[in-house]
Order: structure tokens, then C-alpha cells, then sequence
């Protein structure tokens, strides 16, 4: 790349790194804190889903606590099964078993 200014030139490699791996969207976007089900959760074009059948993947629910809101245990990560993944919707299902009332950050990394 060369970057002009005021009629002096200055020349620097650059490369671009990977897009960022992001989650795109949640299925459903809320859920019962006592009803298991299951989420969908698909990632953004940053994921390559080639080799997601051999990609190990760590998914956890991280509480956001309320002012003055105290559980049970701690604010602890509850981490939720991977049960399925497609490579086409580049989404993996993940089996939610309940959790305390409130909200939550979703913590999703993978070995890849």
C-alpha cells in the first residue's frame, strides 16, 4: 500500500487478518428458566463450517447479574450441550437444561 500526502509517499506492506467469529443469531432469542429445549445458534461468515464436524466446540451461558442479585452457587458459566450442527446453515444446536431467571452472555469457542 502507498499512502500519499502533501506530495510525499510512504510505502508499507499490510495484510488482513481473518473476520472475526461471531455468533449471527440465537432460535429462539429468549427462553423458559425451566423448560429444557433447544437453541440454535448460527455464526456469521467469520466461521469456514468445513471442518465443523471435527471442530470441538465449548458453549456456556455467562450470567449477567443484577445490582445486589445474589444465586445460588455463585455466578457461575453454565455450559450447554452441543447435540447436532449443520454445515449448510453453519448453525450447531445446543440442548438448554434451564437456568436461573435473568440474562446472559453466550460463550461460544471452538478448537478451529
Amino acid at each position: 500500500m502507498t499512502i500519499t500526502v502533501n506530495g510525499v509517499s510512504v510505502t508499507q506492506d499490510f495484510s488482513l487478518g481473518a473476520a472475526k467469529r461471531r455468533l449471527k443469531s440465537i432460535t429462539p432469542d429468549s427462553a423458559s428458566p425451566i423448560l429444557p429445549q433447544l437453541l440454535v445458534i448460527e455464526f456469521n461468515n467469520g466461521y469456514d463450517p468445513a471442518n465443523m464436524e471435527i471442530d470441538e466446540f465449548t458453549v456456556g451461558l455467562v450470567s449477567r447479574p443484577r445490582d445486589g442479585l445474589v444465586r445460588p452457587n455463585g455466578d457461575l458459566t453454565r455450559y450447554l450441550n452441543v447435540v447436532a450442527f449443520d454445515k449448510v446453515a453453519n448453525t450447531i444446536t445446543v440442548k438448554y437444561g434451564g437456568a436461573y431467571s435473568g440474562e446472559y452472555k453466550v460463550s461460544v469457542t471452538s478448537k478451529l
